[in-house]
């Protein structure tokens, strides 16, 4: 190994150990999971003849931008092609200040746990983000608007196919 790649080994290994931070952005993406949680659950109650309903809520990590890492509360329900972003969140290394973008209502910045605690009620409060999630709900026991059964899609792709050849041979 050259002079040079070892050189640059070591630095790097300087250059990419952990930071080591005075707060810790843990506290607000646990209080993100705990709002997709609580999201989670009020999306799969059974319905009234007991079925459930299968959407996942995560918070899943984005960009790093100024304002801090993005994490997204995202919704996905396979049966409907659905994935939703609920909110974003911009977490700086040091956990504070949040900055919650709620898109119908804009952009709220959280300077402390309690400080987010009200701003992640609040946002479960917004008319917008409640009927989402009601529309949500509905389409997910709506079999109308489920995805078809592999059945109905290979017979499509194969109509989708003949077409093709047909529109091909012309």
């Amino acid at each position: 190994m050259s002079t040079a790649r070892t050189r640059l080994e070591k630095q790097l290994e300087k250059s990419l150990s952990p930071l080591k931070r005075e707060h810790d952005d843990d506290v607000a993406v646990d209080l993100l999971h705990g709002f997709a949680q609580q999201v989670s659950k009020l999306l799969n109650q059974p319905s009234s003849n007991g079925a459930t309903v299968g959407a996942s809520v995560t918070v899943e990590l984005g960009h790093l931008v100024n304002q801090g890492q993005e994490y997204r509360v995202v919704v996905r329900a396979s049966k409907i092609n659905l994935v939703d972003i609920l909110l974003r969140a911009f977490i700086p290394m040091d956990g504070f200040p949040v900055i919650l973008d709620m898109f119908s209502a804009g952009e709220a910045s959280s300077a402390s746990e309690d400080e987010l605690v009200s701003a992640l009620v609040e946002v479960s409060q917004q008319t917008a983000l409640r009927e989402r999630l009601a529309n949500i709900r509905r389409a997910l026991r709506d079999p109308d608007l489920q995805e078809p059964g592999p059945e109905v899609q290979k017979a499509t792709a194969t109509k989708t196919k003949r077409a093709s050849k047909k529109s091909s041979a012309a």
